[in-house]
């Protein structure tokens, strides 16, 4: 045999060895892939493999690889590719309900017209809302919710506090409102979920949602600066003012007072006064808010008696008061139907020594508004003045038509003084 044919026959048994390794190859590899004790299978909706307890038809053509030792799974709903688990969808519905009724649009005229929303917190009439929202006004009208007929009301301006831009004002419906619950702005949380609802753009009723963003924020506007506010995402718009911030427990937790914007329109960044300065300012209006009992005195005697206190711990102003009423509001011409009318004063009394008069009319102290003798005497004792006597203290008063303030130096009881025989009564203080 020549070289050149020795070299052909080598050369096609190559191609002979190769051809059977890989059709020896292919054999292998079929055989793996048909093997019945291969751990590939068909899904069955969680079923391992030779167990065909687990009923549910296979999902055709859809493979899945499993370890060798895999548990067997719980049967579980079939996923198909497009079912997926519903989300919870949450609903406000309740809490707008149960709040919407305490929800007002006010409406002024004056310079010029402009509105705003208050927040009903007395079943007789009283409403809370921006001091900047009835500013200026001539007049002041409230309109009712649905809930309560949605009817007008001429409003008057009772009390009102400039730091806080807070205002309260009463109507005399001819109904029983219903007050809103006022929850503890102290226990919001920076997360917490909250509703706005008001009358912004003079729509009455309006809702939207959204959470506090921030707790606690100083706000420096053009003509004052804020304290401690509840900032919020949940839009507010021009009329929003004096709207209530609620929580998901249908609580008043906030007053709306601003937003942080270069257009005046809303952009994300909202604020509220807390309701725990609402009721600071206007407890006594609040049909929620509890009442001190007022001590009982001894008959025709002047002086306050602090529950609890010895007489070096009590305080006394040497007047003898009645409260203001519609009949001495009409005598007297009184621009206000509140306050305490002075009977009479004491000599070398404080309130003597002060410059008070008998028919002196005392409706602020320290400038909180003063509705009654129980009022006032709660005012003292909040004021510290049975631990603290020697502390000066601002009376306004009304004396015949011109408003007045005076500074009372308060003293320690050193006895109790008889009044004026003629004069009886009236509370003593």
């Amino acid at each position: 045999m020549s070289e050149i044919e020795d070299v052909e026959v080598k050369t096609g048994l190559w191609y002979w060895i190769v051809a059977d390794i890989v059709l020896i190859c292919g054999v292998v590899i079929w055989l793996l892939v048909n093997e019945p004790s291969s751990k590939v299978f068909q899904n069955t909706y969680g079923a391992p493999p030779g167990n065909s307890n687990n009923a549910g038809a296979p999902l055709q053509g859809l493979q899945v690889a499993l370890p060798v030792n895999m548990p067997p799974t719980p049967a579980a709903r079939p996923v198909d590719g497009v079912t997926r688990p519903t989300p919870r969808v949450v609903s406000f519905n309740k809490t707008l309900l149960a709040i919407a009724p305490s929800i007002v649009t006010i409406v002024t005229e004056g310079v010029q017209a402009q509105g705003g929303s208050g927040v009903i917190v007395s079943s007789q009439g009283y409403i809370v809302t921006n001091r900047h929202v009835i500013d200026g006004a001539r007049t002041i009208k409230v309109i009712l919710p649905p809930a309560q007929g949605s009817r007008e009301f001429p409003a008057a301006l009772i009390d009102f506090n400039e730091e806080f831009d807070l205002a309260l004002v009463k109507i005399t419906p001819d109904l029983i409102l219903v007050p809103a619950p006022l929850g503890n702005s102290d226990k919001a949380l920076v997360g917490d979920n909250i509703l706005v609802m008001g009358s912004p753009f003079g729509l009455s009723q309006s809702a939207s949602s959204g959470i506090i963003s921030y707790i606690n924020r100083t706000l420096s506007t053009r003509n004052r600066i804020f304290h401690g506010l509840i900032q919020t995402d949940a839009p507010l718009n021009l009329g929003s003012s004096g709207g209530a911030l609620v929580n998901t427990n249908a609580e008043v937790i906030g007053i709306n007072v601003a937003i942080l914007s270069m257009t005046q329109s809303y952009s994300g960044i909202g604020f509220a006064i807390p309701v725990n300065k609402v009721k600071e300012l206007f407890g006594s209006y609040i049909d929620s808010t509890p009442r001190q009992k007022k001590p009982d005195l001894a008959p025709n005697w002047i002086g306050v008696a602090i529950p609890g206190a010895k007489n070096k711990g009590q305080v006394w102003l040497g007047i003898e008061v009645s409260n203001i009423d519609e009949n001495i509001t009409q005598q007297m011409r009184l621009p206000f139907d509140q306050g305490v009318l002075i009977d009479s004063v004491l000599d070398k009394s404080i309130a003597e020594k002060a410059g008070l008069m008998s028919g002196d009319v005392i409706y602020r102290v320290n400038d909180r508004l003063i509705k009654d003798d129980v009022m006032l005497w709660e005012y003292l004792i909040e004021l510290g003045v049975d631990t603290n006597p020697k502390q000066d203290v601002k009376f306004t008063i009304f004396r015949q038509g011109v408003k007045t303030d005076l500074l009372l130096e308060m003293e320690p009881l050193k006895g109790f003084v008889r009044p004026n025989p003629t004069v009886g009564g009236f509370a003593g203080f």
